[in-house]
């Protein structure tokens, strides 16, 4: 993957490239794409301009981080800096994301998998609500790519209908009909199929499998 992502930057010099990275597998890509590598919790997305979206609050309630009804810009200073402490940081500092590429690289947070989660989906919610909000561009200006997807999994509940969701997948459902559009692709890797819901795997304009058993590529 990171190979692909070295020829497009490459390739495409007006693409900005973005890697939610929970290993630490892409902070050597960056050294090659020129891009800035922010260690999570200690730097984050300006998520404060999430306080009045009801899709950041529902994130939180997932995460047993809010209650209905409770004031949004106080949820989000309690609700990042009490992720962040399992880092040992206590006051996690936003950054102003104003162009080139970037890695964001959740090493710190590796002993912990619900916090790991919770970022990886406040990191992509931040992203797609930007993206969502914007005129329509018709051409892919950003590449968003979201490595180990069982995280987005977390608190994932099935529905009636049998579709296995939350506030992230939510987002992800309705902005993929139409990500070009609003001028972002969006990359999802996992380690298994299952770890992505069907529908969206079945929507994706591309599946590519790297390796595995016969069973597995058959599939």
């Amino acid at each position: 993957v990171a190979t692909l992502l070295m020829r497009l930057a490459d390739s495409h010099k007006d693409l900005k490239i973005v890697v939610v990275d929970p290993h630490g597998d892409y902070v050597a890509l960056a050294k090659h794409i020129g891009a800035r590598v922010y260690e999570v919790p200690k730097y984050i997305p300006p998520v404060s301009q999430l306080k009045n979206s009801r899709y950041f609050h529902m994130l939180l309630m997932e995460f047993a981080l809010a209650h209905p009804g409770a004031d949004g810009a106080e949820n989000a200073r309690a609700a990042v800096k009490f992720m962040a402490k399992t880092a040992g940081v206590e006051e996690p500092e936003e950054v102003n994301l104003t162009g080139g590429h970037v890695v964001w690289d959740l090493r710190l947070l590796k002993h912990d998998t619900t916090a790991q989660a919770f970022f990886v989906s406040l990191i992509l919610l931040w992203y797609l609500a930007q993206w969502s909000a914007r005129p329509q561009a018709e051409r892919v200006e950003t590449l968003i790519v979201v490595d180990e997807a069982a995280l987005l999994m977390h608190s994932a509940r099935m529905t009636e209908t049998g579709l296995v969701t939350n506030t992230v997948l939510t987002l992800i459902r309705q902005l993929s009909m139409g990500g070009r559009k609003y001028g972002f692709a969006l990359w999802i890797i996992a380690q298994l199929m299952r770890h992505i819901p069907e529908d969206i795997a079945e929507n994706a304009g591309f599946v590519l499998q790297l390796g595995g058993t016969t069973r597995a590529l058959r599939r």
